[in-house]
């Protein structure tokens, strides 16, 4: 990942090589295995295959790069375009370049259901769960989106879809004109049938942060007089709906998190520690209702601060947690294993002491790895800790002087155009801001989103 303008020194907080350490007792059971996902990679390699000319086109009659070397279609390109496959009527490419942007973005769970016909993606969301007619859902970025064109009814095209503005989603497909490229439709578009999100992308994945189930990122946040769980449901722009309870009595916890999808049944959850037994407990969630009765998933979790949910870190499809031991200032990953418990743990930096503030975003860069942003206690920049699927990389300063704000949190991706963001609490005025992420580890915009929050202790 190339970071622009922004200044890089030797790693300070050193990143030691994974080993296994014990800091809080956890459940050690074996998980299912999948590559890491998020919409974000899978929109990044849609854009990378726009701008690419030298194969953003078809040569005669539907001969392209991505038939050839997806499906293996007759070779039709000659000399000039080596590996490009088809080349009559009989092999229209579009669901070629959909299969080729979704593999090259780290989907692999039943792509072999996926062929060479724009049906078949429907046919993929409805065989694994992952289909949502139009009308009855918001697209996300990184979703199949097919069309009918003729109303006959047969699905006769697919594309990805990049980002949803208002009614708007936009996308970019493979055999549009003949070639790679980008259109927009309003959202109630008849010949929209429907989307399909590729198997494992969503909150296991990175793509965290729609606690509610609709498709849109939420901001949780913690009610100190009341102890009430409040949730603030984001609308796909750059504000949030009003306020609806879903908790009550939460004072004993002192860390709460939203791992995202960590009990494998489709729902966000929600993970907090308990002040009074120091235990870890796991509420499993019910979309915009009350979450279940606590279990207990960790003992003996005092000794460990700055507790931050990255999505899937290791790359196995199953959310985790970091944390850092108090006691060493080592930074800790504990690997979920997709059933509401832990495989093991592991250290993945040292050194980390002089952070006053750990979270992560999850994917910031657009790699579709997660990644972690620390706090300077010394110098108040902001840092991004590139992740790689085991350990922490270089950093880079993406932001001056946040000494002013109390709360740095992931907001997964609020705004709906593909980035995951941030969300800050700012100690002068009492505001939350939302900080849109540009995909390529770098802040954009930022929006005031949430006046006088200073009634809540805790922002998730």
């Amino acid at each position: 990942m190339k970071f622009t303008n922004l200044r890089f020194r030797a790693v300070a907080a050193g990143v030691a090589a994974a080993g296994a350490v014990a800091a809080g007792s956890l459940a050690v059971t074996a998980g299912p295995a999948q590559a890491a996902l998020s919409g974000s990679s899978i929109v990044s390699i849609a854009k990378r295959e726009l701008a690419d000319t030298s194969r953003n086109y078809e040569y005669g009659t539907n001969c392209s790069y991505y038939g050839g070397v997806v499906f293996g279609w007759p070779s039709c390109g000659g000399s000039g375009r080596p590996g490009w496959g088809g080349g009559t009527s009989d092999y229209a490419w579009c669901a070629a370049f959909a299969k080729y942007v979704w593999r090259e973005a780290g989907v692999t769970s039943y792509m072999k259901d996926v062929n060479g016909f724009a049906a078949s993606f429907k046919n993929y969301g409805q065989s694994h769960g992952t289909w949502h007619p139009r009308g009855s859902y918001t697209p996300q970025p990184g979703d199949a989106v097919v069309f009918d064109n003729d109303s006959d009814p047969k699905i006769d095209h697919v594309g990805i879809v990049t980002s949803v503005s208002g009614s708007t989603v936009n996308t970019i497909e493979g055999n549009s004109s003949d070639r790679v490229a980008s259109r927009s439709y309003s959202t109630s578009d008849s010949s929209i049938v429907g989307y399909t999100t590729a198997y494992g992308l969503g909150a296991a994945s990175g793509g965290f942060g729609d606690y509610s189930g609709d498709g849109v990122s939420d901001v949780i946040g913690l009610q100190a007089g009341t102890a009430d769980l409040i949730m603030y449901k984001g609308n796909g722009t750059n504000t949030v709906t009003s306020p609806v309870q879903i908790g009550n009595n939460w004072s004993n916890f002192d860390a709460i998190l939203r791992p995202g999808d960590f009990d494998g049944d489709g729902v966000e959850d929600l993970i907090g520690r308990n002040k009074t037994d120091n235990n870890l407990y796991l509420f499993h969630g019910k979309g915009a209702a009350t979450p279940a009765a606590p279990v207990k998933i960790g003992n003996n979790w005092a000794n460990l601060d700055q507790l931050t949910a990255p999505g899937d870190f290791d790359g196995d499809g199953n959310p985790d947690i970091i944390a850092r031991n108090t006691a060493t200032n080592d930074l800790l990953l504990y690997r979920g294993n997709g059933k509401g418990g832990f495989i093991d743990s592991r250290e993945i930096g040292s050194g980390w002491g002089n952070m006053d503030l750990i979270m992560s975003p999850g994917d910031f860069t657009g790699d579709g790895k997660p990644d972690v942003l620390a706090r300077s206690a010394t110098d108040h920049n902001l840092y991004l800790y590139t992740g790689d699927g085991t350990d922490l990389s270089t950093y880079g300063v993406v932001g001056s002087n946040w000494s002013v704000m109390r709360t740095i949190i992931g907001a997964g991706d609020l705004n709906n155009d593909g980035n995951n963001d941030i969300i800050a609490y700012n100690n002068n005025d009492a505001d939350i801001y939302l900080y849109t992420g540009k995909g390529d580890g770098h802040i954009g915009s930022h929006y005031t989103i949430g006046n006088n929050w200073s009634s809540f202790t805790t922002i998730l």
